[in-house]
């Protein structure tokens, strides 16, 4: 009798068990997508080439591509190559791809495994740089070369990757996303 009331537990406690666990839960019910449902997509950019200036396409971990399109698609075509997190609603197919409308994106890594710091940059007199971020306001330091180059986008959106110590951001890249006024920029002085 008491091997019997053992089996039994043991029996219904491995029955919970496997009907708790993620692998053997319900199977969600339709994953067909509600064009007005939020979307959260995480991958790499790269840019499909058309007539008018490319569409950003985003490749996610399960190798699925989606184009990106909306007010951000000039800023996310900038970022190609480099790891995002958007936030959008999928909306009709372009390109035989599925499209999704961006709302908000997050730049996840730059290169070298490190998350960008993203603010519109200002030149502050013939030196100083200082980075304006949600979060406060960075000062940047760079090698010469590169800051001056940095100089040229003042007032820019830019993504900055370095190291971050405090409220200080040691840049060793930089990208611009988006300007107010585009302007020409002046090519290097050659050497003589």
């Amino acid at each position: 009798m008491r091997t019997l009331v053992t089996t039994i537990t043991l029996f219904f406690a491995t029955g919970l068990l496997f009907a708790a666990s993620p692998a053997h839960a319900r199977p969600k019910k339709s994953r067909k997508r509600d064009a007005r449902s939020q979307v959260v997509l995480e991958g790499t950019i790269r840019v499909v080439r058309s007539i008018d200036g490319g569409y950003p396409q985003l490749t996610d971990q399960r190798a699925k591509r989606y184009l990106l399109v909306g007010t951000y698609r000039a800023e996310l075509r900038r970022l190609s190559g480099h790891g995002v997190k958007v936030w959008g609603m999928f909306v009709k197919k372009r390109l035989m791809f599925p499209t999704l409308k961006v709302r908000r994106y997050v730049i996840t890594n730059s290169g070298g495994g490190r998350k960008p710091v993203v603010g519109r940059l200002r030149a502050v007199g013939k030196r100083k740089l200082r980075l304006v971020h949600k979060d406060g306001t960075y000062v940047v330091q760079a090698k010469r070369p590169l800051a001056r180059r940095m100089r040229q986008r003042n007032g820019c959106k830019v993504w900055v990757a370095g190291e971050v110590r405090g409220k200080t951001v040691h840049a060793y890249k930089f990208g611009w996303l988006s300007c107010k006024k585009q302007r020409p920029i002046k090519p290097p002085k050659s050497a003589p």
